[in-house]
């Protein structure tokens, strides 16, 4: 009964890891700058808290809740994280394949829970569209990541693979050696030891998440300082037709190489001295000191 107890608590206390750092990541998203697909990954931090504690409530609350809910939400966690992490990086995957899986969990979970009860198969399905997911978002790293943010991301690269590994490590030790399970709180020293693993490699995988939009930002915020001291600097201009050369060799009009390096507007006008080169009939000439002084003037007797 002591052990049993144990379990439970062991998945309320983790749940409440999931509860911090859906907090913390809620004050990043309204304190700090932030870029699409970050509130993804402060959804998934809920999933993760409300997952854990559904199944620590598991026999005090019913089965839809405790286990077809709370299985389907511990895949959610990792699909708004995939999800996310696609709108990141602006390769964002069409949200339609994200749905029809996501409606298909619940559906598949209710079946091996009220038509065809399997604890054992509930933890493969689970777990296989866990390690699923994780393989993903770690291909989606190597594959899109902008080279700017590649060297940033050791933290995530080593937290998704682990959890893909683990949880294939755990799936296989289901299908091999859990044969019978009586209760998904039942003492087991695999299921105490993956709960510990999860808890560290997700608080792995929120602040890999983070620290990738803080290195966004700085990125661009050195981007920018870059473009003030290009800005600032010796600009290399035709003596003849004013144009500038950019980095790349090619020339520019003023106007477009301020419109493409700034965030200034150009407007056109038109100066005193080449309104009297250009169009001198509209000139005033009472607007010309000396062409005031030479201008004739009619005699009258």
């Amino acid at each position: 009964m002591q052990n049993f107890l144990d379990i439970r608590t062991l998945f309320l206390s983790t749940s409440v890891f999931g509860l911090i750092l859906f907090v913390w990541m809620l004050n990043i998203d309204r304190a700090r700058k932030i870029y699409p697909g970050f509130q993804y990954w402060t959804a998934s931090a809920l999933c993760y808290f409300l997952s854990n504690v559904l199944i620590g409530l598991r026999g005090e609350i019913p089965g839809l809740f405790s286990i077809v809910a709370a299985g389907s939400i511990t895949v959610y966690t990792l699909m708004l994280i995939a999800y996310g992490i696609s709108v990141f990086i602006n390769k964002g995957d069409r949200p339609w394949h994200y749905l029809a899986a996501g409606a298909c969990i619940p559906l598949v979970l209710a079946y091996f829970t009220y038509i065809s009860p399997s604890i054992r198969v509930r933890i493969v399905i689970v777990s296989l569209a866990y390690s699923l997911l994780c393989l993903y978002c770690l291909y989606k790293l190597i594959r899109d990541t902008p080279g700017y943010l590649k060297k940033h991301n050791l933290m995530l690269k080593f937290s998704f693979a682990s959890g893909a590994l683990w949880t294939l490590f755990r799936m296989g030790h289901t299908l091999v050696y859990a044969k019978t399970i009586e209760s998904m709180l039942a003492p087991s020293l695999m299921l105490s030891t993956s709960l510990v693993v999860y808890c560290v490699l997700f608080s792995f995988i929120a602040f890999g998440l983070c620290l990738f939009n803080f290195q966004r930002t700085e990125y661009e915020l050195l981007t920018a300082r870059s473009e003030v001291k290009r800005l600032t600097g010796f600009l290399p201009m035709c003596a003849s037709c004013k144009k500038i050369r950019d980095d790349k060799g090619y020339w520019s009009q003023v106007e477009a190489y301020i419109r493409t390096h700034s965030e200034a507007v150009c407007s056109h006008s038109i100066c005193p001295d080449c309104l009297q080169r250009l169009y001198p009939e509209y000139c005033d000439a009472t607007s010309d000191p000396g062409a005031a002084k030479d201008a004739p003037h009619d005699s009258k007797p």
